[in-house]
Parts: C-alpha cells; structure tokens; sequence
C-alpha cells in the first residue's frame, strides 16, 4: 500500500490517481445526506423544517462530530486536487474548469434549490403546527408563499442554503490563486527553492505525532470567537464569516502542500485508529461543554477549553479518516468510482429531498425507522436520478468533466 500510489523516480514525486482519496471525497459529500437526516432530531421547530423540542442526545453528539470534520475534510482534498491539476495542467485551465463546475453550479443551482427545500419546509410547519401563515397568505398556493418568502431576503442575508461551500470554495481558490501569483512574481526565480523550504517545513511539522495539535492550534483563536465555540455552517448570507473563510482555507492550503509531500499519505494510515479514537474522545468533551452552555454560565477558560476541543476534533479526525481511506482504499473499485462520480450531484439536489421525506414520516412512531426510511429512499433517489439524467448526458460532462458512455 505504502508505495502504491507514490512515483520517486525524479527529484520530487509524481502522484498517480489516488483512489482512496476520491472516496474519501465521496463519503465527506455523502455524509451531508446522513448529517442532515439527523436534524429534525436534534434542531428546534422552526430552526429546521421538522423540528424537535426534545433532540436526541446520541444524534446530537453524531451532528456535532460529523459537522467538526466533514466539510475541512472536503476543502482539504479541494487543495490536494488543485495542486495535482495545476502540476498537470496549469493555473488558467484550472480556473477555467473550477468557474464551471463551481461558479457556475452556484449561480444555476441555487435558487431552484432554494424553493425545492422552502416547498416542504413550509408544508412540514403547517404539518407540525410550528408556522402560521399570515392572513393575506392563506388559501395561497405553496410555491406562491416559498417565493415570496425569498423575495423577502436582502442583500447580504440572501442564504445560499447549503451552496454555501461553493461560494467559499470559490472565494478561497481566488485567493489562493492571486496569493500564489503574487509569492512567484516577487520571488523570480527564488521561488522553486521557497517552495522547496516550505513543503519540507509541512512535512517536518505534519509528519510527527503532534499534527493534530498544530492543527488544533491554529484553529482554536477562531473558535473561541464564534458563538457555540464550533465552526457553524456560513449559511446566513453572503457577508463573510472570517473563522469559516480562515478554517477551510487553512485546509486547503494543507491539501495544497499534503499534494507536495504525498509521502505523508504512508504515514497518517499508520496512526488512524489512535487519531480516530481520540477525535471521538476530544468530540465527547466538546459536545459536553456545549451541553454545559445550556445550565451553567460559560467561563473564559470553558471557552478556551471548548474551542481547543472542537479543534482537536477537527485534526485529529482528517489526519485519522483519511489514514483510513488510504489503507483500505487505495486499490481501484468500480463501486467506489461510482459514488465519487455521483457524490457531487447527490450533494447538490439532496436536501430538498430529504425534507420531503423528514415531512412525510414525520407522524410515525418509531424514529429508527424514520431514518432508515429517510436516507435510503434519498439516496435511491438522488442516485437514480444521478444515473438516469446526469451521467450519461451534458450535465454529466458539466459537472464531473466528463460524460460517461453508456453501456451497450
């Protein structure tokens, strides 16, 4: 495994495709469909379209250790590929692809998407009796009030809904982009050597067994000025959340540099059962914190204590998940293969039908079934249409760069 995926024999290494770390980018994708399966269980009515006034403790740590790594997980393997594509291809062909299959995406996608979830978001208040509509709103067709319920947004607090790694994506790769011109432009003909020094610096840190704990580190300033002393989604709007834009540019960049020294990819497997069990041990601290907030008054050092801990979730479980991949993963699977093709566009179009489903079952008695319900007929759904419409037509093309022939 160790040498599998690594080429040495010019002066740096030369990565082939790394099918582990496709998976990986899969499961980070399609563990938003489980995550957000999770939150009628968990978040208040009103907060989510099926809500709950008394949330489910076990899916309530689930949430809040899947929501501490998932998302840095993806920006980091968006840093990693950026790095293989640009080595490949180039800076303008990159940002041509990415304006595409991003920009693009956001600007087309996001509004159809917005009045697909709003449809039975708003049907599932009227069901569960936490809405009430207004007087000049009653008798009105569903999508009339959705609509008008959107145009009620203002600039910036228009929120993408869960889009909203796409436009930080973007907005980290034009940075990242801009701030790498602007290093090799001042640098000349310095800058192979600067980046010699820098990716050797990445992997002197990043090799030992305190990783997780720079990591932790960087991050645990940001924290400790957020709300909950966690990295919430920056759904709210367009107005830059600064911990979010620092935190999942920070992985990037540590996909960027991972990219440069691969080597570290033989390593992480070695330590991902510790790395994993310890993100589960610094998550259970941190969700107890957070409970904390609920009866007691929050401390500075609570603060510090709880923001370290969500931090050291974070760390720890990229550096142990992706060990994990990478050791069980790395061979080629036409399965696996799949689901990364499909990962992207079951992401995008999910959510509305996971509401819908959360709506319909919301009336049953037993909440394991619920679940089950809920996320196998969503990804049934979402796959099937993935097969059906995208895979072999432009929209495949669009999204994954490339259509598929269909068989036969």
């Amino acid at each position: 495994m160790s040498n599998a995926f690594l080429s040495t024999t010019s002066s740096s290494p030369v990565v082939k495709r790394i099918h582990a770390l496709d998976g990986l980018r899969a499961s980070a994708l399609l563990l938003g469909v489980v995550f957000h399966s999770t939150l009628a269980y968990v978040m208040l009515p009103g907060d989510w379209g099926v809500g709950t006034a008394e949330p489910s403790l076990p899916l309530w740590w689930l949430v809040h250790y899947s929501h501490n790594f998932r998302m840095q997980l993806f920006f980091m393997l968006a840093g990693f590929f950026a790095a293989m594509t640009i080595d490949k291809r180039g800076v303008v062909p990159y940002l041509r692809d990415r304006t595409m299959r991003i920009g693009v995406v956001f600007i087309v996608f996001m509004y159809p998407i917005k009045i697909l979830i709003g449809l039975p978001w708003v049907q599932g208040g009227l069901k569960t009796g936490w809405l009430q509509l207004p007087p000049e709103a009653e008798g009105a067709r569903l999508l009339d009030v959705v609509i008008g319920s959107i145009r009620l947004e203002s600039w910036p607090f228009i929120t993408p809904a869960h889009l909203w790694f796409l436009y930080y994506l973007a907005l980290i790769i034009l940075l990242f982009v801009a701030a790498r011109f602007v290093s090799l432009t001042l640098l000349g003909d310095r800058a192979a050597a600067w980046q010699s020094k820098v990716a050797g610096g990445f992997y002197w840190f990043f090799s030992g067994w305190l990783a997780p704990i720079w990591l932790a580190l960087l991050m645990t300033p940001w924290l400790v000025n957020t709300p909950r002393f966690t990295l919430e989604s920056p759904d709210r709007g367009f107005a830059l959340e600064w911990p979010a834009l620092f935190i999942y540019g920070l992985f990037f960049c540590f996909g960027w540099w991972l990219h440069k020294r691969p080597a570290l990819l033989t390593i992480f497997p070695r330590r991902w059962v510790l790395f994993v069990l310890l993100s589960i041990m610094a998550s259970s601290l941190a969700f107890y914190l957070e409970l904390q907030r609920y009866v007691a008054e929050v401390t500075t050092a609570t603060m510090w204590i709880a923001s370290f801990a969500n931090g050291l979730t974070t760390s720890l479980a990229v550096l142990g998940w992706t060990g994990f991949f990478v050791l069980f993963f790395s061979r080629e699977s036409w399965l696996m293969r799949y689901l990364a093709d499909s990962s992207y566009w079951v992401y995008i179009i999910h959510l509305p039908v996971v509401v819908a489903f959360q709506v319909w079952v919301s009336n049953w008695d037993s909440m394991v079934a619920q679940l089950l319900l809920i996320n196998s007929a969503t990804f049934i759904v979402t796959i099937a249409s993935y097969h059906w419409l995208v895979r072999y037509t432009w929209v495949g093309l669009w999204l994954n760069g490339r259509r598929r022939v269909r068989p036969g």
